[in-house]
């Protein structure tokens, strides 16, 4: 599972990706504004589905989740040390 930020817009992306750093770059692709991998996390489709599921009033279109308080980028970030969370390049 990863995490995708969009901080122009707000917007917060949780997928799931066998390589998340190509899938990043597949998404930025024709973008003007410059996405930012937050995290990559452990459990795959099914924890991307929990993670899905915390915010359906959030959610835009497909993946894409509405994060202007910053309250997904808080929760992600928060527990990192205790959920299995991965920081790119670590």
């Amino acid at each position: 599972v990863y995490v995708v930020r969009d901080d122009i817009n707000s917007r917060v992306k949780i997928g799931t990706a066998l390589n998340p750093l190509d899938r990043l770059r597949a998404l930025q692709t024709g973008k003007s504004v410059r996405l930012r991998l937050m995290a990559i996390l452990a459990g795959g489709r099914e924890a991307e589905r929990r993670l899905h599921s915390l915010w359906p009033e959030r959610r835009l279109i497909g993946e894409w989740f509405d994060d202007r308080d910053r309250e997904i980028s808080r929760i992600i970030i928060w527990s990192i040390s205790s959920d299995g969370i991965v920081w790119p390049g670590e």
